[in-house]
């Protein structure tokens, strides 16, 4: 009960857990408590808000949870591939701005951290060999065949696809 309680008070939205916290404030090793306790962020779709549907404190609580999604301890403790997954919230993101005509600019705002976050992963590339492996190679195709199809290159055409510019 404690890794999803709640503000009983107006010192947080109603909507914001103790990981959801500690990802808006990027905390690295408390996010890694949570989530080792069995902590977890839903995805909005899913998500069971405490506010009430098509309300400006539920709008609110969802941007919270994008929020706390798009940090970038949250990502590289919860995903096996973080450019992809980097990528992909991104584009989410961009979708939302479009579609969210008030939050526009924090659902944009977050875009463009999650692709400077995915871009700055794949600047730490060390040699030739690494960018070849990092940028041709499928988890999932790893996980299912155990070999690797170094001739696509897989987070080029994903980078592509989600529309990334840096």
């Amino acid at each position: 009960d404690a890794l999803y309680c709640r503000s009983l008070n107006e010192d947080f939205h109603p909507d914001v857990t103790p990981i959801i916290l500690a990802a808006h404030h990027n905390n690295y090793d408390i996010i890694k408590l949570l989530l080792d306790c069995g902590a977890e962020i839903q995805d909005p779709e899913t998500y069971e808000f405490q506010s009430e549907a098509y309300t400006l404190e539920h709008s609110l609580g969802t941007v919270n949870v994008y929020r706390a999604l798009a940090s970038e301890a949250y990502i590289s403790l919860t995903c096996s591939d973080p450019i992809s997954s980097a990528f992909e919230l991104s584009f989410k993101l961009r979708e939302l701005s479009e579609r969210d005509y008030e939050f526009r600019f924090q659902y944009s705002d977050l875009a463009h951290q999650c692709e400077q976050f995915g871009a700055g992963l794949i600047g730490q590339i060390r040699d030739s060999q690494e960018q070849n492996t990092l940028l041709c190679t499928d988890p999932g195709e790893i996980l299912a065949n155990n070999a690797i199809d170094v001739h696509m290159p897989y987070k080029v055409k994903k980078a592509i696809r989600y529309g990334q510019k840096l």
